[in-house]
């Protein structure tokens, strides 16, 4: 979510792509860049509310009674 600076954003750009460059010696190219979510714009799917039962990752039933 949003709350980072934009010099928070590059050293976490920068440390992301060092660490990748160390484990992928031979890789031409990497990159990173930093997005950040609009906490007021943000929706998922679990945020949803929808008829009938929740279900879990492996199809069983949350909270049913």
């Amino acid at each position: 979510m949003q709350g980072r600076s934009v010099e928070q954003r590059a050293a976490l750009s920068k440390a992301i792509v060092n660490e990748l460059a160390e484990m992928f010696p031979l890789l031409p190219r990497i990159a990173a860049n930093i997005a950040e979510f609009e906490q007021a714009t943000y929706f998922n799917r679990a945020m949803m509310q929808l008829p009938g039962p929740r279900m879990a990752p492996l199809g069983m039933p949350i909270g049913t009674d």
